[in-house]
């Protein structure tokens, strides 16, 4: 036998005035009483009440007849506005597909709930553990980082001090071809000391006349032309790949208090291992008046560190001539292009005329006029390394062999064409740049 319940609520607002005259009926052990009545009360009870489906069985039992024409027997009546009749269903035949199904919809939603919460827990608890465990990757190279140059004085700072440093970032130093001086944000930043004397462009094109005088006299010229040529050296020879700059130039030459150099904006730097003397560059990169011939085009030779070299010598000449290498503003046209001026001089074993020259320091402001005439080299293969040039800032050679033209291809300069490519090259780079 079968067993369910059903549970009718109504709410009747019905005034108790009819109580009084439609008395209560015994039906077995239920009292059956205004507003329900049995089909064998009066009519006026009847319809003022609910007895159309109510009726007392010959067993004393009082019986419900649904719409259906179904009976089922009444276990109990609850007497209020809201009227609980509960019917307990007693016919064998009689199922409850109505129970089991919203029982089956109940499980259902259930178990769904279930589910979707059980996969967003297991997603949030992967990208915690993926997010913690490339955390704790970056901290192993970082460590092994530090372990390996031990011997090198390096200091660790952390995001709240930094932010601290800075005041909160609210102060921006200056921006680089790369990225902000500083970069707020949970993103990798690059973190530099601060170079209070900026950069080196300051001083050999707009630095006052006192200052040049009281800090940039020979002495303190050899010391950062050494320390930059050092600098570029160490990232080419100095560490397990080598670090190709490409972009070598007065504004990239940081100067501390003490005006040492510091090489910075390594936004267009390239690595390969240091056995590779070749590089391969999808696009010229640099700054113009500083890029090696090659850089441009391939005709001129393969790209390799032989590039940084020509820039170091650019470099070299802007501070050894305090001006631009191309001035077109210059009156007179031989000394528009400045390497091609000063190598005339040397040819010809005349004075430089330089400022400095003029304070007794002829013959070591001719020495880094050689050296940088010959980084300049238009043929890769014939400007040294940068170990060399090292060697030839720190060596007191008595003599340096005079460098051949810079400005002529060597194939060129025993045949009938000789044009000066160098000379073009540079005086298109300065229309450009101009543009």
């Amino acid at each position: 036998m079968s067993w369910c319940h059903l549970l009718l609520l109504g709410i009747f607002p019905i005034a108790y005035a009819f109580s009084n005259d439609c008395p209560s009926a015994i039906c077995g052990d239920m009292e059956i009483k205004f507003p329900f009545t049995l089909q064998s009360s009066s009519n006026s009870c009847r319809t003022a009440g609910l007895s159309a489906n109510l009726s007392c069985s010959s067993t004393n039992e009082t019986i419900i007849t649904l719409p259906s024409s179904e009976s089922y027997r009444v276990t109990s009546i609850g007497y209020s506005y809201e009227l609980f009749i509960e019917v307990l269903l007693s016919t064998p035949s009689i199922s409850c597909p109505w129970r089991n199904g919203l029982h089956l919809i109940v499980e259902g939603v259930t178990i769904g709930t279930s589910l979707v919460v059980f996969l967003i827990a297991v997603l949030v608890v992967l990208y915690f553990f993926k997010k913690y465990n490339n955390e704790k990757q970056k901290r192993i190279k970082v460590e092994k980082f530090l372990a390996t140059y031990k011997s090198t004085t390096l200091t660790r700072y952390n995001f709240s001090n930094i932010k601290k440093i800075t005041k909160k970032f609210n102060h921006k130093l200056g921006q680089g071809g790369f990225g902000s001086v500083y970069k707020d944000g949970t993103n990798r930043a690059l973190v530099y000391e601060f170079m209070p004397n900026y950069s080196l462009e300051k001083f050999i094109f707009f630095g006052e006349s006192k200052k040049r005088h009281e800090f940039f006299n020979m002495e303190k010229l050899q010391e950062i032309a050494i320390g930059i040529a050092q600098g570029i050296n160490y990232l080419h020879q100095g560490c397990n790949q080598r670090i190709l700059h490409f972009d070598i130039k007065p504004h990239n030459i940081l100067l501390d208090y003490d005006f040492n150099p510091k090489i910075s904006d390594f936004g267009l730097a390239k690595l390969c291992s240091r056995d590779q003397s070749i590089v391969t560059i999808s696009a010229a990169r640099g700054t113009m008046g500083y890029i090696a011939p090659e850089v441009y085009s391939r005709n001129f030779g393969p790209v390799s560190h032989k590039s940084d070299v020509y820039s170091y010598g650019m470099l070299l000449l802007e501070m050894i001539g305090r001006r631009k290498n191309i001035d077109p503003t210059i009156e007179n046209l031989s000394e528009i292009y400045f390497p091609e001026w000063i190598y005339n001089k040397l040819v010809h074993n005349n004075s430089l005329g330089l400022a400095m020259e003029m304070e007794g320091n002829e013959e070591i402001m001719k020495r880094l006029a050689i050296i940088a005439l010959w980084c300049i080299q238009w043929n890769p293969a014939e400007r040294p390394s940068m170990n060399k040039v090292v060697q030839m800032l720190t060596t007191n050679f008595q003599s340096l062999e005079m460098p051949p033209t810079p400005f002529v291809p060597s194939e060129y300069l025993d045949g009938e064409r000789r044009f000066d490519f160098a000379k073009t090259f540079n005086v298109i780079n300065t229309l450009d740049k101009l543009e």
